[in-house]
């Protein structure tokens, strides 16, 4: 592997480990409050889009920092 190319390899790993274990403990945090609650939890359409929109304000402050 050329090491102009290692450094693209690291991101890749290390980003897919941060949304993977993002991802897990946001389904752990959703099921624990519903647990909590004791009810099956709801996510309405304009809940998801909010989710949605907070998604995408990560993902355009993260191209800002590669941009700079």
């Amino acid at each position: 592997m050329d090491l102009r190319n290692n450094w693209k390899t690291r991101i890749f790993v290390i980003g897919g480990i941060a949304g993977l274990v993002t991802g897990l403990v946001s389904a752990f945090i959703f099921i624990q409050q519903a647990e909590r609650r004791h009810a099956q939890p709801e996510v309405s359409a304009s809940e998801g889009v909010k989710i949605g929109l907070n998604v995408l304000t990560l993902l355009r402050a993260i191209s800002d920092i590669a941009n700079r």
